[in-house]
């Protein structure tokens, strides 16, 4: 009996560790400088994928997707794929936005920035991560020919309702090529009541082994 209710206590203590966001609802919006692409969108729950092309550039794929369809605590990820047609400076606006979710804090959130120059040293790419309309963080990366990364570990104390993932890439010759990823992770972080919850239930499962071992 004294087991049974000791796992009881410690599978409520673990549901502090992360409460499911509802089905996000997710949007994808591509501007070739200050101008919408057209391009052809597949959506889901919880996902889009665009694909298209236009005067300057050859190939836009771009998918975003959130929940359900990444496990938490992963809350966000916007995959990005680019070639540019022509020469000349033209700069890729690639904005993913999520919404319908509510994911309670304090949250331990990291971003991941991906850069992958495949072919022409395109570039730079910039990345904005914002959070029920403020920005998170940012950075720049490139330009360059292979892989760079970037990474920010943010708290988040409030309820995150939104969040976009912006990609913002510059190309300056015909047939530069980019890969550029953005994954947002939000980790509950465990309140020091649930921190209380957890010790004692620890302290009772050893005091259990102990008084067992002496009965034997």
């Amino acid at each position: 009996m004294r087991r049974l209710t000791l796992a009881a206590l410690l599978a409520g203590t673990a549901a502090f560790a992360w409460i499911s966001p509802a089905n996000a609802i997710v949007s994808l919006t591509v501007l070739d400088g200050i101008t919408p692409v057209p391009l052809a969108c597949v959506s889901t729950v919880g996902s889009e994928t665009c694909t298209g092309s236009n005067a300057d550039f050859s190939v836009i794929s771009a998918t975003v997707t959130g929940s359900p369809n990444i496990p938490a605590p992963d809350l966000g990820l916007i995959d990005l794929d680019v070639e540019s047609a022509v020469g000349g400076t033209h700069t890729l606006t690639i904005t993913g936005s999520q919404s319908g979710i509510s994911v309670p804090g304090p949250l331990a959130t990291t971003t991941t920035d991906t850069f992958n120059g495949l072919v022409g040293g395109p570039g730079p790419v910039s990345y904005e991560m914002i959070v029920n309309g403020a920005t998170l963080n940012s950075t720049t990366l490139g330009p360059a020919s292979g892989v760079l990364t970037a990474q920010f570990n943010d708290l988040f104390n409030g309820t995150i309702t939104t969040n976009q993932q912006i990609i913002k890439a510059t190309f300056t010759a015909a047939n530069q090529d980019l890969e550029a990823t953005m994954e947002f992770v939000a980790a509950a972080v465990p309140e020091p009541a649930s921190m209380t919850l957890i010790g004692s239930a620890l302290l009772g499962l050893g005091w259990f082994i102990r008084r067992r071992r002496k009965t034997l």
